[in-house]
């Protein structure tokens, strides 16, 4: 088929033809599905919990016009570039962008905090790990004992079925 070159010629034209079809935008088709889904969802919500609702909508109406805010999105698009040691030391003590900077420094503290509690609690259950550890051990060394008795008697089970099933026993 590709040896003939009409044939390769009409399917590369085909394609061509199907990648111009498909970067074609359909318009006003491709972002009305989520919105009317959304818009029916908070309708619900509203009449079935109109204070948990009206908290929500207060919330997207804020960060609705937040993003908006040419300052925020002047913040989350900034670099994040800290000042370098030797700008530290020529006495710029203030990057760019303070708010951006301001921001990033909250987000490393709160999870450095997160990390603390993270290991603080590791330690804290590591006397009840082992307690629970413990008080399984037995039952665990049990089950291990039972184990070659169980797998003998569930094949002596499957040989026998598959005996009946030859001879016809029910």
């Amino acid at each position: 088929m590709f040896d003939n070159p009409q044939a390769f010629a009409s399917l590369d034209s085909l394609s061509e033809t199907m990648i111009q079809v498909s970067n074609k935008a359909i318009a006003g088709k491709g972002g009305l599905a989520a919105p009317s889904i959304a818009l029916g969802l908070g309708l619900l919500g509203v009449i079935a919990s109109p204070f948990a609702a009206l908290t929500t909508i207060a919330g997207y109406s804020i960060a609705s016009k937040a993003l908006r805010n040419p300052k925020v999105l002047k913040m989350m698009m900034a670099s994040r570039k800290p000042n370098t040691i030797k700008q530290f030391l020529d006495g710029k003590f203030v990057t760019e962008d303070p708010l951006g900077q301001g921001f990033q420094t909250l987000l490393a503290l709160t999870s450095a905090g997160t990390g603390r509690t993270i290991q603080m609690t590791g330690e804290e259950v590591a006397p009840t790990k082992e307690a629970i550890q413990e008080t399984i051990a037995p039952v665990s060394e049990a089950i291990e004992e039972v184990k070659p008795q169980l797998a003998n008697q569930a094949s002596n089970a499957l040989n026998q079925v598959e005996q009946n099933k030859l001879l016809g026993i029910n």
